[in-house]
């Protein structure tokens, strides 16, 4: 529900933390409030339990952040990268609950963060290679998956697209190709389950169901 001025004093509180690692934030366009958009999984503020996905950042070391633009506040936090960072948050009234299934997934492709521009964060992401086993630790988002490779010693896990867009973007990617009528090309409605961008391994469950 929306919060009346007089009752945000109220519901603010105040969080300190060492550093911001292991959180992203987004902006309201038509509000300018600042908001954390995901925890990352294994990252401090996952671990710290101060920070959760939802809640409104007020302030940042005393700067208010309402109008900001997320790069700014990036910069604010930076500012005190090697000390205390103190944030004044609204915390969001409902967290959801998170029963997820392990899973993981191989890889049938090569993927880089730094060569995708539709990714929410760049330096989140994480990048793999066709072959390697990767453990999906959080599907809330239906987009961007948080993985961990298997046997990495990170204790943070990285932002991967989910299967359903990769599959969106290999079909654009075909699509976007120029014609070659000389070319032996398969179709989409062809295309071997072997030939998707990620594969559920056999001992887990279906994370795709078409």
């Amino acid at each position: 529900r929306a919060i009346k001025p007089e009752e945000e004093e109220e519901k603010e509180e105040t969080k300190t933390t060492s550093g911001l690692t292991g959180a992203t934030i987004k902006r309201n366009e038509i509000t300018g409030e600042i908001f954390v958009a995901r925890v990352i999984h294994g990252g401090l503020a996952e671990r710290s339990g101060l920070l959760h996905a939802g809640d409104r950042v007020i302030e940042v070391n005393g700067f208010c952040v309402d109008g900001m633009e997320p790069e700014q506040v990036i910069q604010v936090v930076q500012a005190r990268s090697h000390g205390t960072i103190m944030f004044k948050v609204i915390p969001i009234t409902e967290r959801p609950v998170h029963n997820q299934t392990m899973l993981y997934v191989r890889a049938m492709t090569d993927y880089s963060p730094q060569q995708d521009p539709s990714i929410p964060c760049v330096d989140a992401g994480m990048s793999f290679r066709r072959g390697d086993i990767l453990e999906i630790v959080d599907q809330t988002d239906a987009l961007w998956w948080q993985a961990k490779k298997l046997q990495s010693n990170s204790a943070c896990a990285g932002l991967i697209p989910s299967t359903n867009l990769l599959k969106r973007k290999q079909r654009e990617f075909w699509w976007s190709q120029p014609y070659q009528p000389h070319a032996c090309t398969q179709t989409l409605s062809t295309v071997d389950e072997e030939d998707d961008m990620i594969a559920i391994d056999d001992k887990c469950v279906e994370a795709d169901e078409e």
